[in-house]
């Protein structure tokens, strides 16, 4: 079996090289770069900080509401923000994969970009 290390740019084939020559729309297509904010993750951890604290304040601020309400809606919002504060750490880690993915075909884009210059 041929096992391949992950995160490896693998060899330009001849095949690969006459595909995009016959197919230039392609290349740009399938190497295009996409850029996401880490801002917006930034502002979900926050969000999901914001609900914590208000499970707790609700949790321990005397209100006129029945027990099990209060600690119905203590429990959800507090199981909600660890949601959200899991879904943003998920997303960052994926990210970073699709960043280092992201280089890895930079660099064959540019490859094939000067095979294909180098024949003409």
């Amino acid at each position: 079996m041929n096992h391949k290390r992950p995160g490896r740019l693998r060899r330009i084939r001849d095949e690969d090289v006459k595909f995009y020559r016959e197919h230039p729309e392609l290349l740009e297509q399938h190497f295009q770069v996409t850029r996401r904010s880490t801002r917006d993750l930034g502002y979900a951890f926050l969000i999901g900080f914001a609900v914590n604290i208000l499970s707790r304040f609700i949790a321990y601020y005397p209100m006129d509401l029945p027990e099990w309400l209060i600690d119905f809606l203590s429990e959800f919002l507090y199981d909600l923000g660890v949601s959200i504060w899991g879904a943003v750490v998920a997303i960052f880690l994926l990210e970073a994969i699709c960043e280092r993915n992201q280089r890895i075909a930079s660099e064959w884009y540019n490859q094939i970009k000067l095979r294909l210059d180098a024949e003409k």
